[in-house]
């Protein structure tokens, strides 16, 4: 057997048999997210899937230094091996199975919940991680509740994100002075979780790097050099296995660095991007599934941009069905960022065009704009794909008059559906 899969199998009998990890709740957790940071150090294969040519060996991050050196608009040919450096480190999407174990009785019962979410840089980390992980700490830690008794249909609705199948997350740090150097993959080592993850930018804001005074904790002489790493996601957490990630940069809709230089501009390198993962699901009708998460381009004040890069993405798909020679059905989370008036009526209309569903009760997502949607695509496999239940969740949504949340998590309100993946005898 593969040793990547022997030293992914390895952590999965630590955490199950309890022998490396034997006590509960917060002791547990940072135990296990010491475990599993070292074991990446000591391997950097560890967690990979079987294919050797998807991301074992990701690129180093850049330096303090080498992130500083980024401002320099000729780049490519002051610092040519600089510029591989980043552009390797931009263009390679990453895989970590933390967890193998396949939750099987989900699979047996036929639904599985998805949750979309743009987690507006990671603010709210720890708010975040108990709203996914722990309902009980976020209603008693990040709401207006506290430690009161809670009415039954309340908590249910808060505690719909609790242990969801699959997390697609946009705007996702990891290692940046703002959010306190926290990242995804700490995200899904605390709720053992998979994770797959393509890189959108890099931050080169002065702010950022060091060279100008930021936020507090983003001070000239504040920042971490052995933490930060200045990096932004589209994520998938995953509770089964990932079999393999690509990273489809998509159409330049504005560029966000030669257009960013002046003071306050958000200086990045980097592109919008779709991640697209393949995902195992033994026991399903399909026996696997295709997941994409990605963030449409919001500095673009037509539409057709945004719309030529939903077609990118179908395109990409298309050509994966046939280097697969099998169609596997299709889940999709994204801010699209359809942010003028009723574009989302002709972006819905575009979903349907490539043949994709969603679903009416996404309306109003950020604030009164609709950005955020949860897609499916069925096959002649897995006809009964669609997504049930779905809906916003208003309680933890910001500025909503029904929100009960004391922790800002985001600027944008989560969504939440469950998705057949049985569709029975035929």
């Amino acid at each position: 057997m593969n040793a990547r899969i022997l030293n992914a199998a390895a952590i999965g009998l630590v955490i199950s048999a309890g022998t490396a990890i034997a006590q509960t709740g917060a002791q547990a957790e940072e135990q296990r997210v010491e475990y599993l940071s070292q074991r990446m150090k000591d391997d950097p294969c560890f967690g990979m899937p079987l294919d050797a040519a998807v991301g074992c060996r990701p690129p180093e991050p850049l330096t303090l230094a080498e992130l500083q050196a980024l401002h320099a608009l000729d780049l490519e040919t002051r610092d040519p091996t600089l510029h591989q450096k980043m552009v390797r480190r931009l263009e390679t999407p990453v895989i970590r199975n933390f967890n193998p174990q396949v939750p099987a009785e989900r699979i047996r019962k036929g639904i599985l919940r998805a949750v979309q979410f743009n987690v507006a840089r990671f603010h709210g980390f720890d708010a975040i991680r108990a709203f996914f992980g722990d309902c009980d700490q976020f209603i008693g830690s990040h709401t207006t509740l506290g430690g009161r008794s809670v009415r039954r249909g309340l908590r249910e609705k808060l505690c719909r994100a609790v242990a969801a199948d699959f997390y697609f997350l946009n705007e996702a740090d990891a290692g940046v002075c703002r959010s306190g150097y926290r990242s995804a993959e700490e995200l899904a080592m605390r709720l053992n979780l998979n994770l797959a993850q393509a890189m959108e930018w890099l931050e080169v804001r002065p702010t950022l790097v060091g060279l100008q005074d930021g936020e507090p904790g983003c001070r000239v002489g504040e920042i971490n050099p052995q933490l930060v790493r200045n990096e932004q996601y589209n994520v998938l957490l995953s509770r089964y296995p990932i079999r393999a990630a690509r990273r489809v940069p998509l159409e330049a809709c504005h560029d966000w660095f030669a257009d960013e230089r002046a003071p306050g501009g958000e200086l990045r390198r980097g592109s919008r991007n779709a991640l697209i993962a393949e995902v195992a699901l033994p026991g399903s009708d399909a026996g696997a599934m295709v997941v994409v998460v990605t963030h449409l381009e919001n500095k673009s004040f037509l539409p057709t941009c945004r719309n030529r890069q939903l077609r990118q993405i179908h395109q990409a798909l298309e050509r994966m069905t046939e280097e697969r020679g099998r169609d596997l059905p299709v889940v999709m989370g994204g801010d699209m960022n359809s942010v003028f008036g009723s574009e989302f009526f002709f972006m819905k209309s575009l979903f349907r065009t490539l043949g994709f569903e969603t679903s009416d009760r996404f309306v109003g997502t950020y604030g009164f704009q609709t950005l955020d949607f949860i897609l499916t695509r069925r096959t002649r496999e897995l006809n009964c794909l669609r997504l049930r239940n779905e809906g916003i969740m208003r309680e933890v949504a910001p500025g909503d008059v029904r929100s009960v949340v004391r922790t800002r998590l985001s600027d944008h309100a989560p969504l939440v559906a469950d998705i057949a993946v049985r569709c029975g005898r035929r």
